[in-house]
C-alpha cells in the first residue's frame, strides 16, 4: 500500500469559518488517500476529485461579514503517493520542488505580474525590481464558482517539497530560497525558520507561510 501525505497552505483567511474549511479538506484528502490506496492511480481523475474539493471548500471562503466583502484567499495544496506529486492551486501561493538540490516552481501564480511576464513586457528579473500593484487574478472567495490548476509530477527518492505564500516570495527570490534550503537540507525546521526571518529581513509586507516536506 502507497504511502500518501497531503499538504495545503493559504495566504490569508482570518474572515472564514476554519473548522468547516478544516472538515472539508480532511474529505479531500481522505478520498484521494483512498482512491490512489484501492485502484490504479489515473491521474486525470485525481485532478478532477482536487478541483472538485476546491470547488466545495470555496463556499467557506465567501465573506460572512459586509466588512471583508471582496476579500478572497490564495491557497495551494498536495498529494504525494509513493510515484506522484499531485498539487492544485489557485492564486499566487507557490508549489516548488527541490529535487538534486535544484529548485523548480511548479505552479504558475495566477496574478497581473505574472501575465505581465507571460505577455513579454517584463522577465522574472525585472518584474521582481518594478513598481507593479500586486493583484492576484484568481481567488477563493470573491465567487462561488473558481477555475483551479492541477498538475501532476512523478516523485523520486529524496525529493523535498515547499508550499509558500506571497509573503515568502514575495520578500525572497528564488535563489535566494534554493541557496537557504540548501544550506539547511539536514534540518528542515530551521531552513523553515531561516526562509521566514529572511523575508521579514526583506520588508516582511505580508502573511508568512512556509511548509517543508521531505518525501
Amino acid at each position: 500500500m502507497e504511502q500518501n501525505h497531503s499538504l495545503s497552505t493559504t495566504d490569508n483567511w482570518a474572515h472564514v469559518n476554519r473548522e468547516l474549511v478544516h472538515q472539508d479538506w480532511d474529505v479531500l484528502y481522505k478520498k484521494l488517500a483512498g482512491y490512489v490506496d484501492e485502484t490504479a492511480v489515473d491521474n486525470e481523475a485525481v485532478q478532477t476529485l482536487m478541483k472538485e474539493h476546491f470547488e466545495i471548500a470555496c463556499r467557506f471562503y465567501i465573506p460572512s461579514k459586509e466588512a471583508y466583502i471582496g476579500m478572497g484567499t490564495t491557497i495551494v495544496a498536495t498529494e504525494v503517493t509513493d510515484s506522484q506529486i499531485y498539487v492544485g492551486h489557485v492564486g499566487d501561493s507557490r508549489l516548488y520542488l527541490c529535487r538534486n538540490r535544484e529548485v523548480k516552481r511548479l505552479t504558475k501564480d495566477h496574478s497581473v505580474v505574472q501575465d505581465l511576464i507571460d505577455r513579454g513586457f517584463y522577465t522574472e528579473r525585472e518584474a521582481r525590481g518594478a513598481n507593479v500593484g500586486h493583484v492576484v487574478t484568481r481567488a477563493m472567495g470573491r465567487k462561488v464558482d473558481v477555475e483551479v490548476d492541477t498538475a501532476e509530477v512523478p516523485l523520486l527518492p529524496y525529493d523535498l517539497l515547499l508550499l509558500c505564500s506571497d509573503g515568502l516570495t514575495d520578500m525572497v527570490s528564488d535563489w535566494q530560497i534554493a541557496e537557504t534550503i540548501n544550506e539547511n537540507i539536514s534540518d528542515l525546521d530551521m531552513a523553515a525558520k531561516k526562509l521566514i526571518a529572511l523575508a521579514n529581513q526583506n520588508g516582511g509586507k505580508d502573511n508568512i507561510s512556509v511548509i517543508l516536506m521531505q518525501t
